[in-house]
């Protein structure tokens, strides 16, 4: 008897190990199921997500097309034909005026240094009429930016270079533009193309500097040269001595590719007592890891009647003597703003070159290109070669076309982030193409 109840004991404890073992399968299963339907769900979602969008930008870029219609319609001499060409610009809706605009939001500065050899103004290209002039001015270069067409292809046109040794700089013609105090909010960016890594500082945008003295009473937005690597750097200051100064931590060196464009932006929040904190600095439409050179309390305002500088720094005077600073290299696209640009602003200029204008919904990036075109004869309606090339005319065309200045090639562009590529704010693009014609005779 003591067996067989021994037995059974074993029998039934055997049935109980399988009884479980079948249960951890199950739940196993389960599981995975669960997971393979989350997973169906989700990638559901994303191509429901993608479908919502490209509906959305078809609806946008039909708008977009309506827009630039009416702009046509109301004056073609003010609204298209005066509008800067073969540049990215913003179309938006203003309310105050009931029109829709071409041009960017909170920009106060924007040289394109487009300019022909010898030129000693440079052109703004923000609508705020703040032209650059220089008496020693810098040369001509290949540019960085120009226009994007349909298929990302930048048409590269001219840059400034400027050669320290011999002091090239320019200023603008009064104090007053870019006098931010320290509450206000600002940002600055440019391209840059360094001629000498080994140069200690090289500004690219100054406002204020006391050369006797070597302290700033203002801002400076620079490249340094620190612990062998070149970095951005920026700094503001008051008349009692408060100073912060911020560079990158050196995580990307700009000296290792002197020869190559790179994009740099620094923004800063706007405070009544500004720390280290407010300053954001940009390489290549990415944020920087900073290190702080001097953080002493600044009290006072950093206002200043000293003209600001692109690629110089001046003593008191205005003049390029006693403690000076020249960037050694070329710039191009330097821009000023009068806001904090938020990092998807930055990552657009830098990478797709998107004007800042505003999202649409949070998400969407809208704007739009013109370009002029050219005919095999004006007067005659079949015959648009295509746009003018990237040096304004028509060369390539063959026979002796000419520019219609009365009509505009113009693209509307969208574009919006991919949900499953975290990193870029803008993979996608949708773009629609056009010919706008003066029909009127709008002179």
């Amino acid at each position: 008897m003591k067996r067989n109840v021994s037995g059974y004991s074993m029998k039934k404890y055997r049935q109980q190990g399988f009884n479980l073992l079948e249960l951890l399968v199950a739940l196993g299963v389960f599981v995975t199921v669960v997971i393979a339907f989350f997973g169906v769900v989700a990638i559901s979602l994303r191509a429901m997500n993608r479908a919502t969008a490209k509906v959305q930008t078809a609806f946008l870029l039909e708008e977009g097309v309506e827009a630039l219609k009416l702009l046509r319609d109301i004056s073609w001499q003010e609204n298209i034909k005066s509008q800067v060409v073969e540049y990215n610009q913003c179309l938006r809706f203003d309310a105050s005026s009931g029109r829709y605009l071409t041009t960017q939001l909170n920009n106060q500065l924007l040289l394109h240094f487009d300019e022909t050899a010898g030129a000693t103004s440079f052109a703004d290209s923000s609508g705020s009429a703040n032209s650059a002039t220089c008496t020693t001015c810098p040369d001509v270069g290949t540019g960085q930016v120009g226009y994007a067409d349909s298929e990302g292809n930048f048409n590269f046109k001219t840059a400034a270079l400027f050669a320290s040794a011999q002091g090239d700089a320019m200023l603008f013609t009064s104090a007053a533009p870019f006098s931010f105090e320290k509450t206000d909010a600002f940002s600055i960016s440019a391209w840059v193309k360094t001629g000498d890594a080994s140069t200690q500082e090289m500004p690219i945008f100054n406002k204020g500097l006391d050369g006797s003295s070597g302290a700033t009473t203002g801002y400076d937005f620079s490249l340094w040269r620190t612990g062998g690597k070149t970095v951005p750097r920026f700094y503001i200051s008051d008349p009692g001595g408060g100073n912060i100064a911020v560079r990158g931590n050196g995580s990307v060196d700009l000296s290792l590719s002197p020869a190559s464009w790179r994009h740099v932006a620094v923004t800063y929040k706007g405070s009544s007592s500004p720390s280290p904190v407010d300053i954001k600095l940009y390489i290549d439409g990415k944020q920087e890891q900073t290190t702080t050179d001097a953080n002493t309390p600044i009290s006072g305002s950093f206002i200043n009647t000293i003209r600001a500088k692109i690629g110089a720094r001046f003593d008191s005077t205005g003049s390029p003597s006693g403690n000076k600073r020249f960037f050694n290299g070329s710039l191009d696209e330097v821009a000023v703003y009068n806001a904090e640009l938020t990092p998807t602003d930055v990552w657009g200029l830098y990478k797709y070159n998107i004007p800042v204008c505003g999202l649409v919904d949070n998400k969407f990036a809208r704007y739009v290109v013109l370009q002029n075109i050219c005919r095999a004869e004006l007067g005659t309606s079949a015959d648009i070669l295509g746009p003018v090339n990237s040096m304004g005319g028509c060369a390539g065309y063959g026979g002796s076309p000419v520019v219609d200045y009365d009509t505009r090639k113009v693209t509307v562009f969208t574009r919006w982030g991919d949900p499953d590529y975290t990193e870029d704010f803008f993979t996608i693009e949708e773009s629609v193409e056009l010919y706008l014609a003066n029909l009127f005779l709008d002179s």
